[in-house]
């Protein structure tokens, strides 16, 4: 069974197997990233998200472990769903085929657009069964406001104290679209005054996607409103005496309807206006009696603070769980009698030109009626929705856009498919296809990568290629692998500081793989903020303040690393993911380069970086960002320009801000969420424009003709031919640095050079005592050296080591061509001595 979720694959585990008793222990296991809990030989239901089966069926396609799979939450319909669904119904086929055991798929779902599946004949020529499971709930009394709120916030903090104040017991759940607002709602809650470590944990968030953090956040404090005076206390009330319109909270309130869930019955024994006949099934305090307990809750919090979500409220205090759409179905929460549905949520949104922007808008109303469902899972309840019924009729979408067609980034989905050899995109039966433009985008991406070559005549055919094939084994995106692959090429070239340029490369991987390792400052800074900066802040660029932030942490004991975050300002959950992240892929490097025992890294932790080595490691960073880099604009002092002379700005939460180098790689562009929305470029490396033109990059990097001064060149020392090229940076037409090259052995200039090279003694020095009988002094133009070269090509010889291994069979190659340019005097010597090695 897959979740979307690593919270919710953990959840549903163990209530699976609670349901199951003891008698079932280890029937039921689960595995997420960095996290399992299995036991093999009494396993028969697996949890684990969908990220995990991915890379199980890119090594087994057919499943051969399995005999049903169930894709839960398909409506959701991530990235890895959808590909999910596609490849598994053709495994599906595949093992009918081969008269092997059948494998059975169920997709499950609480708000499923069956056509999707029903009336997709790529997807699934046979249209599939659909089974309908009437689940016992009770009833949800929808209350929509006359006029919607904008202040959704401010809003939903009134209706939490009047629903405390005037109404019966049960928990409520908040729903909003971050942890900003989350926090926000617990301190207007009332909640007392933080310590400095609860502020520490405040000052989160800002642009990134909240459900995407890992703050192991302090519990908010409870606090009694019961005094307060918007929120009276009204004791003598009890629950008999109310009526349904006590339930109406207010004279804007319209009652609409009284829902169920799609595909769920009414449980008998309960008033249909959800006053009478369910109390019991409730606990906690009434009618403003009482603490109100507000319990924050979103995606990838610790285990310990989730939990807190689930313990049922003592008889003098009442829950308010503030939630991100993680509470919507991933979690099945106790006690929940009301719900307050701000009808929001916060997406990332992808523009064609590859900025991404964080938008809040209203959510699907499939979306909206899930979460009216979680007010009705233990007795009657009742959803405050803070918009009116016009906005849930005609502004809110039936359904969620899936993740595949929103203009997401496909630069993991085209390279995954394309080492599971299929080059045809549009051809693979998708749930929903991606747009054409997304698919052009990451071929193009990876392409400069180096990942994949096009094939076919069609922009969108690809063909996986071995650098791709080795960035493809690590878990990480593709121009992250392509910086460990990189990082592992040092060794080749024999630089002594590899190893350790190599663990410090794999821990920056880690840190942009799991990101905002950073807490922002907050708005208003006191005195001592200004004099306790951060450690980090003294470094010189981004790249090295995420070395230093995971490394200090990675050598800081575990019983201080929680100080150690305080005080530099960094989230503890995702400094402890980072590391798992960092030894995982050392352990990957370990295989790939197959390095001794001697040689391992998988046990190391990075040292402080000399200045040299921390330049190769911008030099790593900036291979796999070379396609994200900005030069200087002329429009203002600030600007830089990008691909497609796009003006863009560097992050004011950079190192580079006040620095402002000439030329910068980014990771990301993204529009700025102040008033003037401009383009800023985030976790910024200066570029080396000399490292840059020495790259060989087609795609991106043109060299040009080899300069005529200074000559081409023999050395002996590398046994390598080096021509002088000024190259020139595609996207933006940016002239690079004059730099000598080392050709390849068979370039057609350098097997002249190497050829003029023999001749002249510089190869081989046996020849050198007849370089005066030469009959004339070989030049690049001379025509005589084409059947020298030619026969240099014919056996691929570029370098010395090569030739004198094709000698080692056939001692006579090259001779005759050689001779040709040699007095007859000198013809017998040669003759007797060849081949000239020592």
């Amino acid at each position: 069974m897959t979740q979307p979720r690593r919270v919710a694959a953990t959840s549903v585990a163990r209530r699976i197997a609670e349901e199951l008793g003891p008698d079932q222990d280890g029937t039921v296991g689960y595995q997420v990233r960095y996290d399992k809990s299995m036991s093999p030989d009494k396993m028969q239901l697996k949890v684990m998200t969908d990220g995990i089966l991915m890379r199980e069926i890119q090594s087994d396609f057919l499943l051969t472990k399995y005999c049903v799979i169930i894709i839960d939450e398909a409506h959701e319909r991530s990235i890895n769903c959808d590909i999910l669904l596609g490849m598994i119904s053709r495994a599906i086929t595949m093992r009918m085929e081969r008269n092997m055991a059948p494998l059975r798929l169920v997709i499950m779902s609480a708000t499923l657009r069956l056509t999707d599946f029903t009336q997709n004949a790529e997807l699934f020529p046979r249209p599939p069964p659909v089974v309908q499971i009437d689940a016992r709930t009770h009833p949800v009394t929808v209350h929509f406001e006359r006029r919607t709120e904008q202040e959704y916030v401010k809003a939903a903090v009134r209706k939490v104290r009047l629903i405390h104040a005037k109404l019966p017991r049960g928990s409520i759940l908040v729903f909003v679209t971050g942890k900003s607002e989350i926090y926000e709602m617990c301190e207007a809650l009332g909640a007392k005054p933080r310590s400095k470590r609860e502020e520490h944990n405040q000052y989160i968030d800002s642009d990134q996607e909240d459900e995407e953090s890992d703050d192991d956040e302090k519990e908010v404090p409870a606090t009694d409103v019961s005094s307060s005076p918007e929120t009276p206390v009204e004791n003598a009330r009890t629950e008999d005496s109310l009526t349904p319109a006590s339930f109406k909270l207010s004279e804007s309130e319209q009652v609409e309807q009284i829902i169920l869930e799609k595909g769920c019955k009414k449980a008998s024994g309960t008033g249909s206006g959800g006053h009478k006949g369910g109390s019991a099934a409730f606990t906690g305090s009434a009618f403003g009696s009482g603490r109100l307990v507000p319990i924050p809750l979103y995606a990838q919090m610790s285990t310990t603070k989730q939990a807190e979500a689930f313990r049922t409220p003592a008889e003098n205090e009442r829950h308010v769980i503030i939630a991100t759409n993680v509470a919507e179905t991933a979690l099945t929460l106790p006690n929940i009698r009301y719900v307050v549905d701000t009808g929001r949520e916060k997406k990332r949104v992808y523009r064609n030109d590859g900025v991404s922007v964080f938008k809040v808008g209203f959510c699907a109303s499939s979306s909206a009626d899930q979460r009216a469902g979680r007010a009705g899972r233990v007795g009657p309840g009742h959803c405050y929705r803070l918009y009116s019924g016009a906005v849930y009729g005609d502004t809110m979408p039936d359904f969620p856009v899936p993740e595949i067609a929103s203009g997401q980034p496909l630069d993991d989905t085209v390279l995954m498919m394309a080492k599971m050899g299929i080059p045809r995109f549009r051809h693979f039966p998708w749930p929903t296809a991606p747009p054409a433009a997304a698919v052009l985008h990451a071929v193009t991406s990876l392409s400069e990568l180096g990942a994949v070559r096009r094939i076919g005549i069609s922009n969108d055919e690809v063909a996986i290629t071995k650098t791709g094939e080795a960035i493809s084994n690590f878990p990480v995106a593709p121009r992250h692998g392509c910086m460990l692959i990189h990082a592992g090429r040092l060794r080749e070239g024999n630089n002594v500081e590899w190893r350790d340029v190599l663990v410090m490369v794999v821990c920056v991987v880690a840190a942009l793989t799991v990101g905002d390792l950073f807490i922002p400052p907050p708005q208003e800074k006191k005195d001592e903020d200004k004099v306790k900066l951060p450690g980090w802040s003294k470094c010189n660029s981004d790249i090295e303040a995420l070395l230093w932030s995971l490394g200090g942490y990675m050598w800081t004991k575990p019983a201080d690393q929680d100080v150690y975050c305080v005080r530099h300002r960094l989230r503890s959950k995702a400094l402890s993911e980072a590391v798992s992240l960092t030894r995982q892929l050392l352990a990957q490097m370990d295989h790939y380069l197959g390095l001794s025992d001697a040689e391992r890294v998988s046990l190391c932790r990075p040292r402080p970086p000399t200045a040299k080595q921390l330049a190769l490691v911008h030099e790593c960073v900036t291979r796999g960002l070379i396609d994200h880099i900005a030069c200087k604009s002329t429009l203002d002092s600030r600007s830089y320009l990008t691909r497609n002379h796009m003006v863009v700005y560097i992050h004011r939460e950079s190192l580079y801000y006040r620095r402002r180098p000439s030329e910068f790689a980014y990771t990301e562009i993204v529009k700025a969420s102040d008033s003037r929305g401009k383009n800023v470029a985030r976790t910024c490396v200066a570029v080396d424009t000399e490292f840059l033109a020495r790259l060989e990059c087609p795609e991106l990097i043109k060299r040009g003709s080899p300069l005529k001064m200074p000559p081409p060149f023999y050395s002996p020392s590398n046994d390598r031919v080096t021509a002088h090229f000024t190259p020139m940076y595609i996207p933006l037409e940016m002239p690079l640095p004059t730099v000598g090259i080392e050709l390849s052995a068979l370039d057609p200039l350098g097997l002249k050079v190497f050829a003029c090279a023999i001749l002249q003694g510089k190869v081989f020095p046996k020849l050198m005592k007849y370089r005066s009988s030469l009959s004339s002094e070989p030049t690049l133009e001379h025509a005589r050296l084409l059947p020298m070269v030619e026969s240099l090509r014919r056996y691929r010889c570029g370098s010395r080591r090569q030739l004198e291994k094709v000698w080692l069979d056939s001692p006579d190659v090259l001779r005759v061509e050689c001779e040709s340019w040699y007095k007859k005097s000198a013809h017998k010597a040669i003759e007797r001595m060849w081949p000239p090695v020592d």
